[in-house]
């Protein structure tokens, strides 16, 4: 493949992958906690929706839920979910943590349906089973709200997060018998605005989104399917756990009502 062809075929690809996440932007949770004293933000993190047993919840990082946390006792501070163009307050929700993994879950049901009506939900439906994740070929993105891109615009209304994804490689080497998931950044695959390649760091405020599989081996038909959630990253290198262990989860500590 010549250099012109890999180009056009990247720029295509990616552009399908904005257009469906433009479609499913409502899926995707920026969550912040903000000290309306000093006008800044304490906390930041990224989530997703998804119905386990058809009850709705908000996951994301255990560490992000503590820290969002940790800023309300401590910080005084305000905590919302923020979704496209609308916020909602979860200073005194209840957040839910997995013992062992870092995993933690907002249930929304207390909240006003309509506060969330507009929200579309992810459910098991939408996983990829662990053995079936391919480990070569396949294009992964991580989904979620970049700090840096956000922090500062919280100052003024109305406010709109921006939504942000990355492209991502598994290992090929992946530990057997673990809840994780290792990717990496390959500065040979990674494209600019200009589709020329690059080589980027992941940024602050991933942690909590999902890891998504966008492409299943055909490049013509781009997909959002879950594989797991943001926990770790260092340069060029990311840690997810894997969707069906949060799935299991859920199941074990909630029934339908």
């Amino acid at each position: 493949m010549n250099g012109d062809m890999e180009e056009q075929i990247i720029k295509q690809f990616d552009s399908e992958i904005e257009r469906l996440l433009r479609e499913n932007k409502k899926a995707f949770a920026m969550i912040t906690s903000i000290n309306s004293q000093k006008k800044q933000t304490e906390g930041f993190g990224s989530g997703f929706f998804y119905k386990k047993n058809e009850l709705p919840f908000l996951i994301t990082a255990k560490h992000v839920a503590e820290d969002i946390k940790k800023n309300y006792y401590q910080e005084e501070c305000d905590c919302f979910i923020y979704i496209a163009e609308k916020s909602i307050p979860i200073t005194k929700m209840y957040i839910v943590c997995h013992e062992n993994y870092d995993i933690a879950a907002i249930p929304l049901w207390d909240l006003k349906t309509q506060d969330y009506a507009h929200v579309i939900f992810f459910n098991n439906t939408d996983i990829v089973s662990f053995e079936d994740i391919p480990y070569k070929t396949i294009r992964y993105s991580a989904v979620g709200f970049i700090a840096s891109r956000n922090r500062i615009r919280l100052r003024y209304e109305p406010f709109k997060a921006e939504l942000q994804h990355i492209t991502l490689f598994m290992n090929d080497e992946q530990e057997k018998n673990t809840p994780h998931i290792h990717f990496r950044l390959d500065p040979k695959q990674m494209y600019d605005k200009d589709y020329k390649p690059t080589i980027l760091n992941i940024p602050k405020g991933m942690s909590g989104c999902p890891v998504v599989e966008v492409d299943n081996g055909n490049l013509d038909f781009p997909q959002i399917n879950l594989v797991g959630m943001v926990i770790s990253y260092k340069t060029k290198k990311l840690t997810a756990i894997r969707m069906d262990i949060i799935d299991d989860w859920l199941g074990y500590l909630f029934t339908r009502r």
